[in-house]
């Protein structure tokens, strides 16, 4: 999603725009998480900001390319008492911009399938976009290729990046300008550079449910169990009365973090999720009762009788102190890397800050090596 991103952004200013990928078909965070773009949530300041401007930038392609947004805003229900003083007080600061609190009855109006008497109040934001991810990153791609000529070089692995030169497994490529977007992989590309960051991994495990009868999922629905892990929520203050509470519930300090977040898909099952495990190398086996505690959440606020887990998976993403660090090997290279799985929420604002710098850098002279930036 985020090399997309600054695909679409570099070919708007009418470059000349070569995407190079080791896979196939799109596969990281982007292309496996919900494919919602979160604004309230994020860390105050410039990453909600970044992060209403892709919102924008994401409603322009779907118009373009013809997609639908499938869902629209987010409903947040407060399931424990800690978690309604939490949400309260949100949406009375700055960051609660257009959000407003519901009584579980007007909740119920917006969203039927919410449970009567499985949650004490609720937080509607209206920013939220979803697009189907499993079509998304093909569908851009391919209008990319057809409107704007870019070319995809797939299951190219690059070995070295310079200012003018780019060495891969299918010959050099030559550029006046690269973007690197790595993902999740610190070590093939710039690892000294990446490692001044001090980045960990998180492994998140998500589900796909089936619905026992026919519903709909008007909007994406949260429960309070995953607002400490959404660091505008989690830097106010009653967020340490949640977190209390919430490992009290736990149990298991060393145990997954777990969220409860549904969205519906065109097909009308729901992804759900998530499990989520942070650690240089995340263990790759997740406990069944993870999915367990995910779903027991679920139980308690929709109503979805003889529900059927249909998939299942796991996608990784990078995490670090900051949402987003942007780094410049040289003036004609910039180092992209979204860390706390807000990629999908930031992508498309970052990569329009990114390559309108980017090109100034290049018009001003020649290259050279500068000390790392981030923000």
């Amino acid at each position: 999603m985020v090399g997309l991103a600054h695909a679409y952004s570099a070919a708007k200013l009418g470059r000349r725009v070569v995407v190079l990928d080791r896979e196939q078909a799109s596969a990281g965070a982007g292309a496996t998480g919900y494919g919602l773009n979160v604004v309230s949530g994020q860390p105050s300041g410039l990453a909600w900001q970044r992060a209403k401007r892709s919102g924008e930038i994401l409603q322009e392609i779907a118009k373009a390319v013809g997609l639908a947004m499938d869902q629209r805003g987010l409903m947040t229900l407060a399931v424990r008492p800690e978690g309604l003083d939490l949400i309260e007080s949100f949406a009375k600061s700055p960051m609660g911009e257009g959000c407003q609190m519901l009584s579980p009855e007007n909740a119920r109006k917006r969203v039927p399938v919410l449970k009567d008497g499985g949650f004490l109040g609720a937080m509607w934001s209206p920013h939220e976009l979803r697009y189907e991810t499993r079509s998304f990153c093909a569908s851009l791609s391919r209008w990319l290729a057809e409107t704007h000529a870019v070319t995809f070089m797939r299951g190219v692995h690059v070995r070295s990046v310079f200012p003018s030169r780019i060495d891969t497994s299918a010959g050099p490529v030559r550029a006046e300008a690269v973007i690197v977007c790595p993902g999740e992989e610190m070590l093939a590309l710039f690892a000294s550079r990446i490692a001044n960051y001090r980045l960990t991994r998180t492994r998140v495990q998500m589900l796909r449910l089936a619905p026992g009868r026919r519903m709909r999922l008007p909007v994406p629905v949260q429960t309070d169990l995953g607002l400490l892990a959404s660091p505008g929520f989690a830097e106010l203050p009653d967020a340490r009365n949640l977190a209390l509470r919430l490992a009290n519930e736990r149990g298991d300090p060393n145990g997954p973090n777990i969220r409860m977040l549904a969205v519906q898909a065109t097909d009308r099952s729901l992804i759900v999720g998530d499990g989520r495990v942070t650690a240089p190398s995340p263990d790759p086996f997740m406990p069944a009762n993870t999915e367990q505690q995910i779903l027991g959440e679920l139980d308690r606020v929709l109503d979805m009788p003889d529900r059927l887990v249909v998939e299942r998976w796991t996608g990784t993403y990078v995490v670090a102190d900051r949402p987003l660090i942007i780094d410049q090997p040289t003036d004609a290279v910039r180092l992209v890397m979204p860390t706390g799985g807000f990629g999908a929420s930031m992508a498309f604002a970052v990569a329009e800050e990114v390559v309108a710098d980017l090109f100034v850098s290049t018009a001003s002279g020649p290259a050279h090596t500068s000390s790392h930036a981030s923000e």
